[in-house]
């Protein structure tokens, strides 16, 4: 080989290696990406740190940052509080990463973006009591079953919390209903709808009005002797309750009469 060819030969490997040691490896290229996305999102673009997440996807599905944006896309749809979008995200993540140790974050989210999609209270709208449950419905069985999925986990708490949250909706939700049926004498509608309220949920604090309506639903159906056991119970419970006022001088009437 002649000293040019030579010569020519380790300009090449020689420009190949400087090329070579420039280049970035797909696990920086992701990471770079990803962190751009992350600012994207705490910045509070939203729909900008969706494309960046997506495309974290599409160029790098082996990569764990692809795992980790598709936990993100999640985390950025519940930031824009676009609950119904965040809880499909998380859904997903669940369904295919079933065993990823996040996991139990996604299914914990996922209840808590139905709890934030339900209906809220202002003063110049009717009580959420009176709107659609749907999201409360999907929150209070994602909750439990979060619950029965992952004891231990560090979201147990919390998740415990908000499920009272969402009961106590569910509770002042069919009371409502309860009311509707009395103020139109349906007494024994009246009376399945806060027996269905026990059943599900127990007697629990702040249910002395439903315990009044049975009650008094009773009463008026001439059932005695329920009228007299739930009487008695709310006797023993709400001891301070202006309801049980009510309900003694029912009594006394009823006794009178």
């Amino acid at each position: 080989m002649s000293k040019s060819k030579i010569l020519i030969v380790c300009i090449l490997l020689a420009a190949g290696c400087a090329t070579t040691g420039q280049v970035k490896s797909e696990s920086e290229s992701a990471k770079e990406e990803f962190d751009e996305a992350l600012k994207s999102l705490k910045g509070g673009y939203y729909q900008e740190a969706i494309d960046k997440f997506n495309q974290i996807k599409a160029k790098y599905p082996f990569s764990r940052y692809a795992t980790e944006a598709e936990l993100k896309i999640g985390d950025t749809y519940f930031e824009d509080e676009k609950y119904s979008d965040a809880a499909d995200a998380y859904q997903e993540f669940i369904k295919l990463h079933p065993s990823h140790p996040m996991t139990d974050y996604a299914a914990y989210r996922v209840a808590l973006s139905y709890f934030k999609d339900a209906p809220g209270d202002w003063f110049f709208l009717p009580p959420s009591y009176e709107k659609d449950q749907t999201s409360n419905l999907k929150a209070q069985q994602a909750f439990t079953d979060f619950l029965t999925k992952f004891k231990g986990s560090k979201y147990e708490k919390e998740a415990k919390e908000y499920l009272e949250k969402v009961n106590l909706k569910l509770i002042y939700h069919d009371l409502y209903i309860a009311r509707f049926y009395f103020k139109r004498n349906k007494f024994e509608a009246t009376e399945n709808r806060i027996k269905g309220i026990i059943q599900k949920y127990g007697i629990i604090d702040g249910m002395d009005e439903a315990l009044y309506l049975l009650c008094c639903s009773l009463y008026l159906q001439n059932k005695s002797e329920e009228f007299n056991k739930m009487f008695g119970i709310m006797n023993s419970r709400f001891p301070n309750s202006r309801y049980l006022y009510k309900l003694q001088n029912l009594s006394k009437s009823k006794g009178k009469g």
